[in-house]
């Protein structure tokens, strides 16, 4: 499918006469013409497959103006990114870049793009992808993704998105092999606010700061680190809000008994979630480091942390300076599949049932189903 759309993108750039405008150019939906504007601010072009088309070379910017920008208008999708050239709208109320679900609205499969090309201050809506990238590292700022089956589709290094929102996506952001950081992104009642997911000996490790999902199907999905021993998975200050599950985490070593990646959430929200808030999974073959919740809230889930391995090897979840309350389990281990909690400083307290195996309450397993939990009493664990 990427190949077939790439041919077909590349068709249209090439149908269509290069110009030589200033680093500034300028595209209004209303009040411009490809065929007798130059591109200028008094005389600007129509499309921005247009100026796509006529411009090049870095630091040259498209400046979009408010309006809908589709195939009626002559618009020819997708759009591709060029190494150096930014696209700027007028904000995401204002400026719409709108495909349809058979391709991508942006995309950038063959040329390096470096981080100072900008796209930002608009919505894109209704494509496979809104902003799809491979071996490209556009940065980010301030896009609203709307109705695509991908928000942003990113397989590169050092990606910066900022301040973007993906809403009634199949998947909000998805990270291929990538990291770099997400700062400030939402993800609001898409069926998968944040997919990362590495392939076979690669490692996807973006680092998420502030990141947002409200009634999403699952908030978050991570399977990091295959072959990446020293890889961390960082999310820092999130709110998880209204979910079916919060996040879930899978260990990526689907090929080989890989020591992977740790998992780490410190200073995160999690609550009124159907299904789990955090629930840990282990492949058949995978033998993932390490879950960690630092300084964090669990509120109002079905159940609290969910905590389960596969076969071999333990996998250990360490709740630190955290709450776990008001949930209908708070903790949840399975004895089929061994994976152990540490708990240091941490309140697990008003829940209907604190502790809890797969074959039942806390009761009566504390010694045998719940090594190395310490605490004055069952439910209240360190200095309180």
């Amino acid at each position: 499918m990427r190949i077939l759309a790439l041919a077909l993108a590349t068709l249209v750039f090439t149908s269509i006469s290069a110009a030589l405008p200033a680093a500034d150019v300028y595209v209004d939906a209303g009040l411009g013409s490809d065929t007798t504007g130059d591109g200028s601010q008094t005389t600007p072009w129509r499309t921005v497959t247009h100026a796509l088309a006529s411009v090049s070379g870095p630091g040259m910017v498209v400046h979009v103006a408010p309006g809908l920008y589709d195939a009626a208008l002559g618009e020819q999708f997708p759009l591709q990114i060029e190494g150096g050239v930014s696209i700027v709208g007028a904000g995401v109320d204002a400026t719409e870049l709108r495909a349809n679900p058979l391709v991508p609205v942006l995309f950038n499969w063959t040329v390096a793009v470096a981080p100072n090309t900008l796209l930002a201050d608009m919505t894109l809506s209704h494509g496979s992808v809104g902003v799809d990238t491979i071996y490209a590292s556009p940065s980010l700022s301030r896009l609203r993704f709307d109705q695509c089956q991908r928000g942003a589709w990113m397989d590169a290094a050092n990606l910066v998105i900022e301040d973007c929102e993906a809403r009634d996506c199949v998947h909000g952001f998805d990270f291929s092999d990538s990291s770099g950081v997400l700062r400030d992104a939402r993800a609001v009642s898409c069926q998968l606010g944040l997919r990362a997911v590495p392939s076979v000996g690669a490692a996807s490790l973006p680092r998420l700061e502030r990141y947002v999902a409200l009634s999403c199907d699952t908030g978050l999905a991570v399977s990091v680190g295959v072959n990446s021993p020293n890889g961390e998975f960082v999310v820092r200050d999130a709110r998880i809000e209204g979910c079916g599950n919060g996040a879930v985490i899978s260990d990526g070593g689907w090929f080989g008994p890989f020591d992977v990646a740790c998992f780490v959430f410190e200073r995160c929200r999690i609550s009124n979630c159907a299904g789990a808030g955090i629930s840990t999974q282990k492949t058949a073959l995978g033998s993932s480091r390490a879950t960690q919740l630092r300084s964090s809230v669990i509120d109002q889930c079905t159940q609290g942390i969910v905590a389960q391995g596969k076969n071999f090897g333990t996998h250990a979840v360490f709740v630190d300076d955290s709450t776990v309350t008001r949930c209908g389990t708070g903790l949840r281990k399975f004895t089929s599949a061994p994976a152990k909690f540490r708990l240091s400083n941490s309140i697990v307290w008003g829940n209907a049932i604190d502790l809890a195996t797969d074959d039942g309450d806390f009761a009566g397993v504390f010694h045998a189903g719940w090594a190395d939990v310490h605490g004055p009493s069952i439910t209240a664990f360190g200095p309180l």
